[in-house]
């Protein structure tokens, strides 16, 4: 048996958003199982259980086939044999098809961390047109600070989309420079010092993000208030 989070939960939290509800799929166990666990059973057309301890929803993983026409025309098939792939498969976007594991590991059979980059594209396509908080926004909701490496990576996808379009080839692309300015200038930030010097413990991250913002207005002066 093998639980994972999964949908919306892990879109969001890649995007850097606040995850509202967690849901998790179970694989490899049967109703008998969840039960012997602990589980309470809650769901009428397929089997869904809430946690004993933290009450989120767990839901054996299952395929579904078109019967009729509306949204009530699926016949379901849940079963221990059914695979996590098989489940995500299911799903109506990529984005929502990508399960975490509990070790913090993705599993993204359909590409949707592919499409959520893509669609952080056009927002840095405009980077000279954003505000500095924006483009803290930005840096943030794309973890570039925990990790650059990877957001260099997506600098580069950026700037390989705009050059492969017709007449671009050998225009400059000045996003990528204001970006990697913005990035330097926020990691600068001393967030261990803010968060000392802040008595309202609650006030922390926004101190935090002014300062980044204040920074980037420094190199970015021209990007608006």
């Amino acid at each position: 048996m093998k639980t994972y989070v999964v949908g919306g939960a892990v879109r969001d939290r890649l995007l850097g958003l606040p995850v509202q509800d967690r849901d998790h799929v179970v694989v490899g166990a049967s109703p008998e199982e969840m039960l012997a666990r602990g589980f309470k059973p809650v769901g009428r057309d397929f089997p869904v259980f809430l946690h004993p301890d933290t009450h989120e929803e767990y839901a054996l993983a299952r395929t579904e086939r078109k019967t009729a026409p509306g949204y009530a025309g699926f016949a379901f098939h849940a079963a221990p044999d059914v695979t996590l792939e098989e489940d995500l498969a299911r799903r109506d976007l990529t984005v929502n098809a990508i399960a975490e594991d509990e070790n913090g590991a993705l599993v993204d059979p359909f590409g949707g961390q592919a499409d959520l980059a893509a669609r952080e594209h056009g927002v840095i396509h405009g980077a000279a047109a954003l505000r500095p908080a924006t483009l803290v926004k930005l840096l943030e909701r794309t973890d570039a600070l925990r990790r650059p490496e990877r957001f260099a990576q997506l600098l580069l996808a950026c700037e390989c989309d705009y050059r492969g379009r017709p007449g671009r080839e050998d225009k400059p692309w000045p996003a990528a420079d204001i970006l990697r300015s913005a990035l330097v200038a926020v990691q600068a930030v001393d967030a261990g010092a803010i968060a000392a010097a802040t008595t309202d413990k609650a006030q922390i991250p926004q101190r935090i993000h002014e300062a980044r913002v204040a920074a980037v207005k420094q190199v970015s002066p021209s990007c608006g208030d």
